[in-house]
């Protein structure tokens, strides 16, 4: 049977010799009522793992099994192969459809329109994006944060459809595009599977289009930034570009990171087939191709094989670049930070004190 505290106590006072028999006895009803709460409380695996079936039958089906299948379908080749008894359709892994997609010409168009396209809209996209986040972070009034922060979050939340159809027009023939500047350049409809001028939309396009997630959650880790550290920094007579470089970009840093991925995931896999009215083999006429647009071209048409390769390619592609993106931002983060305590110490270094101290250290070695 189980006392309680109180009962062991009684029996304590009353019967003297039994003391510590007592004091033994509480400290386990103690243990054992820890025990039972909510935090110290084993939980059967089947519970949670209950919850989260759901989440990873959803990921088996979407993510895992597809990937297996891009696999399957991309290594192994059915040849058909003559013999005494006829022909025999025989399975063997290989390299052929890689080698068949490599081949393809429009191929080395999709990896340079893919690769500019990622290269020139990310740093674009995050330095705008830095610049009106700081702008939004300094205003004072929370209303006119928010107000901002929804204008510039309205690109995100339009229809794709929409955004397409306003591009195709502005960037025709006789487009806004071309009057202002004063072009007679047809940027899709060129009739050229090696031209570049698809490019210039499909840049402007995803600017335009990346600004709003970026803008967002940079504001947000930006407000986010403990103030003392700004009035340190004005009492100490820093301006506010040179704050924002010592103070808010290292203050984001893992933000940054997280949005530098996401561009590079977004970049890589550029898919403009909606500024040529959802028709891929236009987008490829025009040189418009992209390493997406080759994956949905294959698996459009049932060459599942050739999507295979394609989208394992793109995988690859994928993390190389994304590898060498981050390793190089990574290195102009810390190359910053080593710059930034160097000057610090040059400027301790040349301060009038330690100048004077070093005379009376000198002064003080000769006498």
């Amino acid at each position: 049977m189980n006392f309680k505290n109180s009962f062991w106590s009684r029996i304590a006072t009353k019967f003297p010799w039994l003391t510590k028999f007592a004091i033994k006895k509480q400290s386990e009803s103690k243990v054992d009522g820890l025990s039972e709460s909510i935090v110290d409380k084993r939980t059967p695996a089947w519970k949670p793992l209950s919850l989260l079936l759901p989440t990873l039958i959803i990921i088996a089906m979407f993510t895992i099994f597809p990937l297996i299948l891009n696999i399957k379908n991309a290594f192994w080749v059915k040849t058909t192969e003559i013999t005494q008894n006829g022909q025999v359709s025989i399975t063997r892994f290989s390299f052929q459809n890689f080698s068949d997609l490599l081949e393809q010409p429009m191929f080395a168009v999709a990896v340079r329109n893919s690769l500019m396209y990622g290269l020139i809209v990310l740093p674009f996209v995050m330095a705008i994006s830095l610049t009106i986040s700081s702008l939004i972070a300094t205003l004072y009034r929370k209303v006119a944060k928010g107000f901002w922060q929804t204008i510039f979050f309205l690109p995100y939340v339009t229809n794709a459809v929409a955004i397409s159809l306003a591009f195709i027009q502005i960037f025709s023939p006789n487009g806004m595009f071309n009057s202002i500047f004063g072009f007679n350049t047809a940027w899709l409809e060129k009739g050229e599977e090696t031209s570049m001028a698809p490019l210039l939309p499909m840049i402007i396009q995803g600017i335009w289009q990346g600004l709003a997630f970026n803008i967002l959650i940079f504001t947000t880790a930006m407000l986010s930034v403990d103030k003392n550290l700004y009035k340190s920094a004005s009492i100490d007579g820093v301006g506010p570009i040179k704050q924002f470089f010592t103070i808010t970009l290292p203050s984001i840093k893992s933000t940054t990171t997280f949005l530098i991925t996401m561009g590079i995931i977004g970049g890589i896999k550029v898919f403009p087939l909606a500024l040529f009215n959802n028709k891929p083999d236009d987008a490829i006429k025009n040189g418009a191709a992209s390493l997406m647009l080759l994956v949905y071209r294959a698996t459009q048409s049932g060459d599942y094989p050739a999507a295979g390769a394609a989208a394992i390619t793109l995988f690859i592609i994928g993390i190389i670049f994304s590898t060498i993106i981050r390793g190089g931002f990574s290195t102009i983060m810390k190359a910053s930070y080593n710059l930034g305590e160097s000057n610090v110490w040059n400027k301790i270094k040349d301060s009038e004190v330690i100048i004077e101290y070093q005379a009376k250290k000198k002064q003080r070695a000769y006498s």
